[in-house]
């Protein structure tokens, strides 16, 4: 079982700007005296074969609930254990029970998106704008939250006018891989652009 690292000061900052100072969960605004940093995969989680490391990719802001109710679960198994607290509450709590009668409560169940979920989705959103913007590439995508997957879908003109497509299919765990791969179409398509025009200015 891997040992638990002392973070230094600047570490520390760096896990705290991850989501300019929300927690990666909830996406409550955060002091940094009060962040706690949570192993996105836990460095003690309960079958030792799962441990995780101390490495920054695996290191998120979490406000203090967030990680004491986390524990030493993986994503996955949080997003469970969140999703059945109103049931939990409608089975012991009686004044839960009382305002559920009168409407005080929105309807359950729903799926359950971290903050630093929505912040990957808004970006991968933005980079497939700016591909339609850009250079008129359409490219999309849809998620499963059933099976925990998302297909990417690209569509665009090669120089004879015919249509390519690419179509593939990740689990959203990997969104990091997702946005990496429209990145780079967007940075080979600002680059082609880059030649073109120099190309341009030579004739």
């Amino acid at each position: 079982m891997a040992e638990r690292k002392k973070l230094t000061k600047a570490q520390r900052e760096e896990i705290y700007k991850k989501f300019d100072g929300h927690c990666a969960y909830c996406g409550r605004m955060i002091d940094y005296k009060d962040m706690q940093v949570d192993h996105v995969v836990p460095i003690h989680a309960w079958n030792e074969q799962e441990c995780g490391t101390d490495d920054m990719d695996n290191l998120f802001p979490s406000c203090r609930s967030c990680n004491h109710y986390k524990r030493a679960h993986s994503v996955e198994y949080f997003r469970k254990m969140i999703s059945e607290i109103p049931s939990k509450l409608a089975r012991d709590n009686y004044i839960y029970k009382v305002g559920c009668n009168y409407g005080f409560f929105s309807s359950w169940p729903r799926h359950v998106e971290f903050y630093f979920e929505k912040v990957k989705f808004a970006q991968l959103n933005d980079l497939c704008n700016e591909l339609k913007e850009k250079f008129n590439v359409d490219v999309w995508h849809n998620e499963d939250h059933v099976f925990r997957t998302i297909t990417l879908y690209k569509f665009a003109a090669d120089e004879s006018g015919n249509s390519e497509a690419y179509i593939e299919t990740f689990y959203l765990d990997d969104m990091d891989e997702v946005i990496r791969i429209v990145r780079e179409w967007r940075d080979q398509l600002e680059h082609e652009k880059e030649l073109e025009l120099e190309r341009y200015i030579k004739v």
